[in-house]
């Protein structure tokens, strides 16, 4: 039952990925990036609230720029985690041989041990995932994994992504877009808004929700939700490489979970930081 409740706070928080339009990415052949998410959320179950941190560290390097398309290495480097709440703590840190030697760590070894590629549009900012030698597959799923070490963690198209944005080459200020997308029933708008250019950065306003219907499959158990979110924040974007430096999202999100013909009501209030450096 811990696991499903576990689950349950983990699926109500999700950091949200967007294309962008207009000018070209400017991405170099050989050039490393470390990608740092940091995610932090409480819930509230009704019988008690459960509160999550986890920190995820990842090097990506561009290995090929043919033909404005950039193909992105990603190996996941560091990894740490805690989770507080009804009645038990649980914490995994991927440095240490016990946490990596763990039931925890058996399940996260393939998203640790392994090395993602995704390809990017120069031109319009998307991403696919791709394997070494560059052709189009299916994004790996490390999800349950995730879900069952009480791991908050993304590592996939959906956070290389949040690195681009492809703003106007003569972009100003008031300058504004709206990004949607759809997901296992799971829909995402999200407004975005130029406050503020200073030496070539761009301050950038984020105003989103997200909402909808899904259904997954966990631990053999089937789970149904029902889910409505508000999402705010803000990043800061290079206008001349259109790289994206640290990205702010506030989430405040009511769900409601049926498993095996129990529902469970919750609230989750989190925030997560991605730094790109």
């Amino acid at each position: 039952m811990n696991k499903i409740i576990f689950t349950a706070a983990l699926c109500s928080l999700s950091v949200l990925g967007f294309s962008q339009k207009n000018d070209k990415v400017q991405l170099k052949k050989g050039q490393e990036i470390k990608m740092t998410m940091v995610q932090d959320q409480t819930t509230d179950l009704g019988m008690g609230t459960m509160s999550t941190r986890s920190t995820m560290v990842s090097q990506l390097k561009v290995l090929d720029d043919a033909n404005g398309q950039y193909k992105i290495s990603n190996k996941v480097t560091k990894l740490t985690s805690e989770l507080d709440g009804m009645g038990q703590n649980q914490t995994f840190d991927s440095d240490k041989a016990e946490d990596r030697s763990s039931e925890a760590g058996k399940l996260l070894a393939p998203m640790l041990d392994s090395t993602t590629y995704f390809l990017i549009n120069g031109t319009d900012g998307a991403v696919s995932s791709v394997n070494e030698s560059g052709k189009v597959v299916e994004d790996v799923d490390f999800t349950e994994a995730l879900m069952q070490t009480g791991v908050a963690a993304n590592n996939d198209a959906s956070s290389i992504a949040n690195m681009l944005v492809i703003l106007p080459a003569d972009v100003k200020v008031g300058y504004s877009w709206k990004d949607s997308s759809e997901e296992n029933g799971l829909k995402s708008q999200m407004t975005k808004t130029v406050k503020k250019i200073e030496n070539n950065i761009a301050y950038i306003d984020l105003d989103g929700t997200k909402s909808g219907t899904t259904t997954m499959e966990m631990m053999g158990s089937q789970i149904d939700m029902i889910l409505n979110g508000k999402i705010t924040g803000s990043m800061t974007v290079n206008t001349k490489t259109r790289l994206t430096q640290k990205q702010e999202m506030q989430t405040d999100i009511t769900s409601s979970m049926d498993v095996g013909g129990q529902t469970m009501n919750m609230t989750t209030k989190g925030k997560t930081t991605i730094s790109f450096d």
